[in-house]
């Protein structure tokens, strides 16, 4: 099931006057990522629209507690859930729900697949892109790689160069 949010159901289109010099077409990285995304979700529908094994459904919602009601009516219905996960960007349809995650790795919603919330066994396959070179060639990490220095650890990690730990002490405090 793919979910499409409420306010995206007819994105406005982008027209460009080509008689008119100071008209400009501006297509964003994003822009660029979701049309390549819909063609790839059309060309997989039209090869596999005869396979009854696979079911290929689209959902309109329009926040994340409207998504958790529809995760929830196919608890019983599947075996295998295949969900993305993506960095850096928060979608108003799982806002908040990374609150309370237990394993952040699984994503929004493979987290709540997991949770004891989630009534049914299921088994569940978190697909996320890798990023690879940056422009320059640089190295490119997200945010789960080793090299990586997450701001939250990273202020943990300064403190504990500036004032090593005893023996017995713990290195991380949790407040109640």
């Amino acid at each position: 099931m793919r979910f499409v949010p409420a306010d995206e159901i007819d994105p406005p289109r982008h027209s460009v006057d080509t008689n008119n010099p100071r008209s400009l077409s501006v297509e964003t990285d994003n822009d660029r990522e979701r049309q390549l995304d819909e063609e790839f979700i059309s060309n997989f529908i039209m090869k596999n629209i005869n396979d009854e094994r696979i079911v290929y459904n689209e959902k309109v919602v329009g926040n994340r507690e409207e998504t958790v009601a529809a995760i929830k009516t196919m608890d019983n219905l599947h075996d295998l859930f295949i969900v993305g996960r993506e960095q850096g960007m928060i979608s108003p349809l799982t806002a908040g729900l990374t609150d309370w995650s237990e394993c952040l790795g699984l994503g929004a919603i493979g987290d709540l697949l997991v949770s004891s919330d989630f009534t049914a066994t299921v088994s569940v396959l978190v697909v996320q892109q890798y990023v690879g070179l940056g422009p320059q060639n640089e190295s490119v990490t997200t945010p789960d790689s080793p090299g990586h220095r997450d701001e939250q650890y990273g202020n943990v990690e300064l403190i504990n160069k500036q004032s090593p730990q005893q023996k017995g002490q713990p290195v991380f405090h949790s407040q109640h």
